[in-house]
This record gives C-alpha cells, structure tokens and sequence, in this order.
C-alpha cells in the first residue's frame, strides 16, 4: 500500500511540472497575429507585442506653422550708368560738314587758326622786308593792312575757341560729377542687391530648419499603420535630414544652426538699413537730365539729352519693406523661441526615426477570470483605433481555484465473500466452518469531489480533494486524494488517494480460527454473518469538472 501510495505521489508531481515553460506576451509581425490562444497570470493584463508597425504614426506632433514671406518682387531696381552720345553738326564756309569730339573739332580748328596766323605773319614779315630793299608802294602796304586785320580776326577766334574750351572744360566736370553721382548709385545698388541675396540665404535656412520636422512627419503620413521596408523608410528620413542639415555636421552644432542664422539674419538686416540709407542718400532726385549745345557762327555743337529715369521714390523700396517686415517678425522673441525649439524637434524626431525598432505594445485590462476574449487594437495618442486584429482568447493560470467535479470511482477494495464448508475429521465426528470464496477486488461507486489547487502555467494542474460517493448498496464512500488536471480549462480530472468506503468483512463472533480456517463454534447456528465496516483502500478516480 506504502509502495503504491509513493509511485502515485512521484508520477503526479513529474505530470503537474510538465507544461510549466515561461509564455511571454503575444506576438504579432505587422497584420500578422502568430498565435490566439495563450494563457497569462491571473489578474494581469493580455500582452501582444506588435513589431513593423508605424509608432510614429500614432504619436501626435504640434503643428507649427512656418513663417512664409513672398520674395517674388518686380525684379530689383536695375541701375545702369547711362550711355553719353555727343552730337557734333560741323558747317564751314566751304559748305564742308562733317562730325567729331567736340574738343578734338575745337582743337582742330585751333591749330588751323593757328597756323593761318603764323603764315598770315609770315607774309607780313616778307612784305615788310620786301619794302625795305625795293621800296615801299601801295600795293604792298595794301596787301599788309590786309593781312594784319586777317591775324586780328583769326586771334579773336581763337580767343573764343579758348572761351569754349574753357567751358566745355566746366561742363565736362559737371558731367563728371553727376556720372560718379549716378556710378556710386549703381555701386550701392550692387551691394543692396548682394545683401538682400544674402538675407533671402538665411531666412531660407531657418525656414529649412523650422521645417524639418513637418517635412518628416508628412513621410510618416504617406505610410500605412505597418512599414514593409523599415531600411527604406529610415533612408527617405536621412535623406530629409542631409538636406538641411548635410552629412558630416555633429549634432552639437546642428542644434546651435538655427540661433546662428537667426543671429546672421539680423546682422544681414542692419547691413541691408545701413546700405538702404547710403544708396537713397545718393539718389537726391528722381529723374537726372543733361542736355548742352555750343556754338560757332553757323557751326554748331549739339549734346544729347542724358536721361537717368528711377520707377520709385526711393530704390529698392519693395525689398527694404519685405525684409523689415521679416526682420520685424522673425525678430519677435516668441517667435524666435518657437523656431529655435520647432528647429530641435526636427532633430530629436530624426534621431527617434533613426534609432526606432518600430514596434508597439498592447496591452488589455488585468484579467481576473479563468478566461478572457480579447480584440487587440492599435490605437493613436487620441484614442482613435487604427488597427484591429481578429479576437483571441486566453486563460489564466498563477490563482488559487476552488471547485468540483463529478464522475466514476474505482476503489481497490471488495467485500469478504465465504462458503460453508464441512470437514470430515473422524466417520462419528465432523466439524462445519466457512472457506473463503472467489469475490471481486474492485469496487465501483458514482461520486463528486470538491477541489483545491493552484493554476499552474500550462495546461496541467494540480490539487487536493475530498469527495463523496455512493455505491452499488447506496452505501456512502469518501474520499481523499491528490488530483489532477488535464486540458486547456482543467476539466478533465484525474484522482488517486485514499477512500473509505463501507464493506462486508465477515463475522467472526461464532467462528473459531484453526490454523487459518474458520469453525463454527456452535454448530446449531451455521449462519454466515457479515459485518459492515468502513475500509481504507487506495482509489482512482475521474471526473469531469463541473465549473470552466
């Protein structure tokens, strides 16, 4: 019986540590749910751990609204020094006419003067040589009064080539003075131009960097719930990010960018003012206009009109406007909070990109029943489901669990069974006893057991029970034992243990024992009589359990 009892206890302990193996929570790889039917600890959530899925897709990000500003403009003032065209209308007495420089024809016409002079001497010195060896006469002295009223006229032309030198001379530098007017214009223009080029540069690398964040977010928006190719979502992000930031650049100075281009935005601006006022300084006038003309008898000098024509009061007024209106704006110091921590956020949102396993946890309420139905959901920041699998159901182990079960008892136990028998010791004497006849071993009686065990992980579990049966003679049998319990809800139970259950053992008050036999000790009375007692014996029960 020992024996027996000891190989029950063994095998029942080697069949409850079976099964026992850790189940972590639910997988699922994108859509694809692995398994739906698990078990979890009592009064702890369902767990289902979801890999290629879209984190960044449920999480919601502020939306920042850049700063635009239209640069499309007219097109910058374009200042040019303007081209001088000088007419020249020469008319000789000849009637010869012809075009030059104005000073080359001027001085032209002074050395031809001059020569007629020295000749028109010349000749006078002759003719006064000529009257002093051959004598004087009228003709002669004609010819010399002639010429001497003709070097009068010529030096009083060249008296007045000189008066037109001497002012074209003047004018020449007036004109000088108005061209470097109009040259330093065209200079300052040029560096207002270059500046406000400058100025577009860094307004547009802030807006770059206060924008990368949206430009990732929008790619997170084009995919699914699921990513099928996370290396190729992390390379569209890398890309994004190279484009603002480039490739080699630490991640220390490319957080410090952002305040060093507004700090080059403000310094562009006040060059831009400093520029603005010099330029509009030069430019006095709205319209410059230069015309002359000279004149000699019937030669005459003509200038063009020179024409320096502006569209606006002021030069580069447009520009100047929209870049104070972005100074003014950018310069703002919640504004410029904003762009500096919009600006980060791109960056840390890149680096969670990159270093991201892309995969998601759902978890349920605790579960404090035997079972549980479960519909896992993939749900975004504000509660809204993007995802549903298909329902899973699961059982809980790790409680103490208290219930009964019904079902068939076999007991190794039977009642005595004997016969009369009559032995012959002598042919006047002879004695009447009782032998021991063929009897059934087993015992079989309908019952119920009421069970206390711990929930095991898996699908074996082990407990104590006690019970209660009623047999073939409606006598009552009890029960104590050790169970176990077989499939996926436990309830299918096997018992063994101990049982006391009402027998026939035989009477032995009128019987004698004789080296091992029985004789009746009064041999009026050959009755068999049973006494009904109850046995221990070693029992195997199973039942199905009444509770899930």
């Amino acid at each position: 019986m020992k024996t027996k009892i000891t190989l029950i206890l063994t095998l029942f302990f080697v069949i409850t540590s079976y099964g026992q193996k850790q189940i972590n929570c639910l997988t699922a790889d994108g859509p694809k749910l692995s398994n739906t039917i698990n078990q979890v600890k009592f009064g702890t959530p369902v767990c289902v751990d979801v890999s290629g899925v879209n984190t960044f897709l449920m999480s919601t990000y502020s939306t920042y609204v850049p700063i635009n500003f239209d640069f499309s403009t007219k097109g910058f003032s374009e200042i040019k020094i303007p081209e001088t065209k000088v007419d020249t209308s020469r008319k000789l007495k000849s009637g010869e006419s012809g075009k030059s420089e104005v000073i080359e024809d001027i001085l032209d016409r002074k050395i031809w003067y001059s020569n007629k002079i020295s000749e028109n001497n010349n000749l006078v010195k002759a003719l006064e040589l000529k009257m002093i060896t051959d004598g004087s006469n009228d003709i002669d002295r004609q010819r010399i009064e002639e010429l001497e009223n003709e070097i009068f006229k010529l030096k009083s032309k060249l008296a007045e080539l000189d008066e037109m030198i001497n002012k074209l001379t003047k004018d020449n530098e007036k004109l000088k003075r108005q061209y470097d007017s109009i040259f330093n214009i065209v200079v300052e223009s040029q560096k207002f131009k270059e500046e406000f080029t400058n100025f577009q540069k860094h307004f547009l690398n802030i807006d770059k960097y206060t924008t990368l964040k949206s430009t990732l977010v929008k790619q997170i928006n084009r995919d699914s719930i699921f990513i099928s190719d996370i290396l190729n979502f992390k390379e569209r992000s890398k890309s994004s990010y190279y484009s603002v930031y480039g490739i080699n650049t630490e991640h220390l100075q490319q957080k410090s960018k952002i305040t060093e281009e507004l700090t080059n935005l403000q310094t562009s601006y006040l060059s831009l003012v400093s520029i603005y006022q010099q330029l509009n300084k030069l430019y006095a006038n709205n319209v410059l206009k230069l015309s002359g003309e000279l004149k000699d008898g019937n030669n005459v000098l003509k200038f063009d009109k020179i024409t320096a024509n502006f569209e606006s009061k002021y030069l580069f007024e447009e520009e100047m406007t929209k870049a104070k209106a972005i100074n003014d704006k950018l310069m703002q110091p919640e504004n410029k909070d904003k762009m500096i921590i919009e600006a980060q956020a791109g960056i840390d949102l890149y680096d969670e990109i990159i270093t991201s396993k892309f995969q998601s946890t759902i978890i349920s309420k605790n579960v404090y029943d035997d079972g549980a139905k479960f519909t896992p959901e993939l749900k975004n920041s504000k509660g809204k489901v993007m995802y549903k699998y298909s329902e899973i159901e699961v059982s809980t182990y790790g409680n103490w669990k208290v219930n009964g079960s019904a079902g068939y008892f076999l007991n190794f136990i039977s009642d005595d069974n004997y016969t009369l028998r009559k032995k012959i010791e002598t042919d006047s004497n002879s004695k009447t006893g009782v032998e021991e006849s063929n009897s059934n071993t087993l015992k079989h009686s309908l019952g119920g057991l009421l069970h206390a065990y711990y929930n095991f992980k898996g699908s074996l579990d082990a407990g104590i029970s006690v019970g209660l049966s009623i047999n073939d003679n409606a006598n009552a049998g009890f029960y104590f034992g050790l169970s176990a319990f077989i499939t996926e809800l436990n309830r299918l139970v096997i018992t063994s243990g101990v049982s006391f259950n009402k027998v026939k053992k035989l009477n032995t008050a009128n019987l004698l024992n004789s080296s091992g036999e029985y004789d009746f000790s009064n041999e009026s009375d050959t009755e068999i009589k049973y006494d009904e007692v109850y046995k221990p014996a070693f029992f195997i029960g199973i039942t199905y359990n009444l509770f899930k």
